[in-house]
């Protein structure tokens, strides 16, 4: 009797053993589909007291072909830092200044520290897109790298890359007809590049 007691225990043990296994199986087969392996993060070091702190975002350095696009993608960084309300304030630097007057990566960087500590800004926030295609009927492409410095310390506390692409439908009809899906708009791929970048800071 207590031998068929335990056998039937051991049972119902392994039962509920297997279940569980089979449902952390499928939650974990969800999380690895939904993982975005085009996001990198090269830098993320510990910053305490951010939420105490305040940011300067300026315009991302853009490719010669995708003009004003630097200055969308900035706009929509800043639009969703606001929402995360990482930083006690958050601003925008219109201006390309720190772009032009650099001819290397470091002094486009210096220059742009210089600005964040004489407007008295904890960190800024630089950017650079480096892809951006729009194509009606095949991909469109966005890539994005950001870095956050901090302004006192000239250090690097956060540097990220990712890049999305879109893929329209070919065709089966001319074009005039109009029966083809287009790709998203890479303004739609920067939103989704930038909630997923600052959810990471």
């Amino acid at each position: 009797m207590v031998v068929k007691n335990s056998l039937m225990y051991y049972n119902f043990f392994m039962k509920k053993l297997l279940i569980i296994l089979i449902v952390l199986s499928f939650l974990f087969s969800c999380f690895y589909i939904q993982e975005n392996k085009n996001l990198k993060i090269y830098v993320n070091l510990k910053k305490k007291g951010i939420d105490k702190a305040s940011l300067l975002v300026f315009n991302f350095k853009e490719p010669s072909y995708a003009t004003d696009k630097g200055k969308i993608a900035a706009s929509i960084f800043h639009k969703y830092l606001l929402k995360s309300k990482k930083f006690h304030v958050i601003s925008i630097n219109n201006n390309s200044a720190w772009i032009k007057l650099g001819e290397t990566e470091e002094e486009r960087l210096k220059n742009a520290i210089q600005i964040g500590k004489k407007s008295n800004y904890d960190y800024i926030l630089v950017g650079e897109l480096f892809d951006y295609i729009y194509a009606n009927v095949s991909k469109s492409k966005v890539g994005i790298k950001i870095r956050i410095i901090d302004t006192k310390r000239e250090k690097t506390v956060y540097f990220a890359e990712d890049s999305k692409q879109e893929e329209g439908i070919d065709p089966s009809f001319p074009l005039d007809t109009k029966l083809t899906d287009k790709s998203k708009k890479p303004e739609i791929l920067i939103e989704e590049i930038a909630k997923e970048i600052i959810s990471k800071i």
